[in-house]
């Protein structure tokens, strides 16, 4: 559902006659709707700071902040929406300044933030009356002023979005991939030298992956004379947009992984350069755990590399957290940070192991809208690796059976599990955005609950055109049924 932004406005208390000079004041105007984000991605829009009063002010500084204080930093950005503008920006009267307002979301739900600007009156009209007694208007005692705008934005699983790499219109604003300003941050456009990215991340996010079979692009790091690391690795580049302390923590799944700091260097045509012996620092740590913290400076480019000892690979999680505050025990049943989120509910936690998803769904074939199958929960082409879905409990016990879907174009589509005898239910998610072929159990879109017995399940959303989700079924408490599965679209 789209939903309007509300805007409000605070003025800050001046002396002298201020609000009665021309009988204006400055505010933002609202004329858009707001877009909806999907975690991981960025949506943007522009809002207008608008001069409804006779006199000009010095536009200084914008800044935006999430009003939950458990909000990762980043969430929200604000900058002028003319990148050729620097501050100070004089704002004359009845004249508008476009600001352009970014939503990154890391986890689905709304969020609400508050927009500022700060601006200094430069002048002033003089004319008779007033209260100068008749001989013109004075000048206010204090010539700041701080106007505010309360912003909410909502993150949904079947949000339009922007995906930066894939040479399509993906939100319909006219602008593809890098051309489009929700992708300024994203690591498909930001040029690199030296390595490949497989990915960007920001500040509370988490991703699952793999480097089986990755490319060796680096054996040694850290000016460390040696060929330690044949195996294959992965790269993830990481722009801060604020400076701050930030603690990047990887755990792997049965073997022993390196985990490698790097800081880029931007060169004047804003290529950001990835080199090995760049290093800020290395895990060193034995097993299958690494955690590195540092101080994060905004502007500044970074890079997460995962990597093996002596060749070894295999799938892990990696996680970005900020600021010194964290949930120290995944599983005491405290708010350790005090960011009001308990154990695995906090962002710290999401590669612990007592939180982590239950494993990863292999889909098989791709489905299309209007496909109808049959099939059963057991024996070939099912995998026992996930027990517990969209974080709600832990007992799909049965084997599981998953498959992709993709639309042609974009639609709504309605997804149908009949003909069961047992109490097997359906999950339609997000294609795991690591990639590599699996699903993550976490990223589930629902529009109802599951049904208990052996009644249809049923579940609808929006799907993008060439957008790639995941459908599955699992038994509950270890069941395993004959079932058809359709999906319907208009």
């Amino acid at each position: 559902m789209k939903r309007h932004l509300p805007i409000a406005l605070l003025l800050v208390a001046m002396g002298g006659c201020f609000e009665d000079i021309d009988g204006g004041v400055l505010r933002f105007v609202q004329t858009f709707e707001v877009p909806e984000a999907r975690p991981g991605f960025t949506s943007g829009w522009t809002v207008e700071l608008y001069n409804e009063s006779g006199s000009t002010y010095e536009v200084t500084a914008l800044s935006i902040e999430a009003d939950d204080d458990g909000s990762p930093p980043g969430m929200f950005a604000v900058e002028l929406d003319d990148p050729d503008r620097s501050f100070p920006v004089l704002l004359e009267p009845q004249r508008g300044l476009a600001v352009r307002v970014s939503f990154s979301p890391n986890t689905l739900g709304e969020r609400t933030a508050s927009l500022q600007a700060v601006t200094f009156l430069t002048d002033v009209r003089i004319g008779g009356g007033g209260c100068s007694g008749g001989r013109g208007r004075a000048a206010p005692d204090a010539g700041m002023q701080v106007v505010w705008g309360d912003v909410l934005a909502v993150a949904t699983a079947d949000a339009s979005f922007e995906d930066c790499g894939d040479g399509v219109d993906n939100d319909a604003d006219g602008a593809v991939d890098c051309e489009d300003r929700d992708c300024g941050r994203s690591a498909d456009c930001v040029p690199t030298e030296g390595c490949t990215p497989t990915g960007d991340l920001q500040c509370g996010g988490a991703i699952s992956s793999s480097t089986d079979g990755r490319e060796d692009t680096f054996d040694e790091y850290c000016d460390i004379e040696s060929e330690a690391f044949p195996s294959g690795e992965e790269v993830w580049s990481y722009l801060p947009v604020e400076t701050g302390t930030t603690i990047v923590r990887l755990q792997a799944d049965g073997w022993d992984p390196t985990l490698v700091l790097l800081e880029g260097e931007f060169s004047q045509d804003g290529v950001l350069q990835c080199d090995p012996t760049s290093c800020v620092a290395r895990g060193n740590n034995p097993g299958p755990t690494e955690a590195i913290e540092f101080v994060a400076e905004a502007g500044r480019g970074y890079f997460f590399v995962v990597d093996g000892d002596d060749g070894e690979e295999g799938p892990y999680s990696l996680s970005v957290g900020c600021g010194l505050d964290e949930e120290a025990n995944c599983t005491d049943g405290l708010d350790d940070d005090g960011d009001g989120l308990v154990d695995c509910d906090d962002p710290d936690c999401l590669v612990d192991p007592a939180c982590a998803p239950s494993g990863t769904c292999e889909p098989g074939a791709t489905l299309g809208c209007g496909d109808s199958i049959t099939g059963i929960n057991a024996g070939g082409g099912t995998t026992r690796a996930v027990d517990r879905w969209c974080a709600e409990g832990s007992d799909h016990t049965g084997a599981e059976v998953a498959w992709m879907f993709v639309a042609d174009t974009n639609t709504r589509a309605t997804v149908r599990l009949s003909e069961m005898t047992r109490d097997l239910d359906l999950i339609a998610m997000l294609e795991n955005p690591a990639g590599g072929g699996t699903c993550d159990p976490s990223l589930c879109i629902f529009d109802e609950d599951w049904v208990r017995g052996d009644g249809d399940e049923v579940v609808s959303f929006d799907a993008f055109q060439g957008t790639p989700y995941v459908l599955a079924v699992d038994g509950w408490e270890g069941a395993a049924s004959s079932f058809r599965l359709e999906i319907s679209c208009e």
